[in-house]
Order: structure tokens, then C-alpha cells, then sequence
């Protein structure tokens, strides 16, 4: 059964890298820039062992399609560029670079301020108690702001995609304080 499973993944995966070097192909790179490009974003990625995936495999045919597309773009000007920027793509894929905890781009930062500043864990069960929030926004905003981990980690921990836990984090931060 799991072999069963397992093949269309695989068949998957040999399609969508096929479409991905006949793009560099038709947008005139040589195989080696193509293989270059593509291999420099497969060992980043595998190095860091955390791979995003998406649920549909139109969304990954897409996604994949438009990154290697703008590599590919890069790669007729600059090889160097493009491996460069190659293994940049593979970080933010992988969920370990998140702009939004990087630069705090939200209309909570406040509360956000606030939250990482109680210092017990007893004043912080209170505060999100006294917010009468859902037990699944209570659960994430431990692991955000007593835990440390990141939008990503904490998607990861619930078993829920990065884009509903950043729903949940804003649904929450607007109902504490």
C-alpha cells in the first residue's frame, strides 16, 4: 500500500523537474546553467531538511513554475547570481526565513510588545485566559511568545499550513489586552 502511494509522488516529481529544465531550455539556457541552477536549489533545500509541500499539486506545479522561471531569468544574466540567489529561494521555501517575524509587519505590534513581556508563565496563562480565546489560538500564542518558535515552527507543531496560522495569530492578538 504504501509503495502504491508513493508512485505517483515520484512521478510527480520527475514531470514537474522535466517542465522545469525544458523551461530553462526554451528560455535559451544551456543544460549545464540549467543543471547548475537546479542543483544549487536541491542541496540547499535538502541540506536544510525541511521542506515545504503543498497540498495540491497544481499549487506546487505553479509555484515551482514561476521560481524556476525568475532563476532561470536571473541565470541568462549572471550564473553566479542565479546560485546565489538559488539557495536563497531554497531558505525561503524551507519556512526559515519569515519576513513578517523578521521586520514585525503587523498592526499588533503592541500587543505583541506586551505578550513577550510577562515574564511568569502563571501571568501569561492569565492574560490569555482572561482574552477567552479558542484552545487552539491559546496553544499557538504559547508557542509564539513563551516557546519562541517561529510562524513556521509553530504551523509545523499543530499540524496546520503556515497561511492558517498566521489567520489564527492575528484572530488572537486582536481579542487579547
Amino acid at each position: 500500500m504504501g509503495e502504491y502511494k508513493l508512485l505517483p509522488t515520484i512521478l510527480f516529481n520527475l514531470v514537474e523537474t522535466a517542465l522545469v529544465c525544458l523551461l530553462g531550455y526554451l528560455l535559451g539556457l544551456d543544460w549545464q546553467s540549467i543543471l547548475v541552477v537546479l542543483l544549487s536549489f536541491t542541496v540547499v533545500r535538502m541540506t536544510i531538511k525541511k521542506a515545504k509541500h503543498f497540498k495540491s499539486w497544481q499549487k506546487c506545479l505553479i509555484w515551482t513554475t514561476a521560481m524556476f522561471c525568475s532563476l532561470f531569468l536571473v541565470c541568462s544574466i549572471d550564473l553566479f547570481l542565479s546560485v546565489l540567489l538559488s539557495a536563497f529561494a531554497a531558505i525561503i521555501i524551507s519556512g526559515h526565513a519569515d519576513i513578517v517575524d523578521a521586520y514585525q509587519w503587523s498592526p499588533h505590534i503592541e500587543r505583541k510588545h506586551r505578550l513577550r513581556a510577562i515574564k511568569t508563565l502563571d501571568e501569561f496563562e492569565l492574560v490569555v485566559s482572561q482574552a477567552l480565546l479558542k484552545p487552539k489560538y491559546r496553544i499557538l500564542l504559547r508557542y509564539l511568545y513563551r516557546d519562541d518558535y517561529s510562524l513556521s515552527q509553530a504551523a509545523e507543531a499543530l499540524g496546520v499550513e503556515y497561511p492558517t496560522v498566521k489567520a489564527w495569530h492575528g484572530e488572537a492578538l486582536a481579542k487579547l489586552f
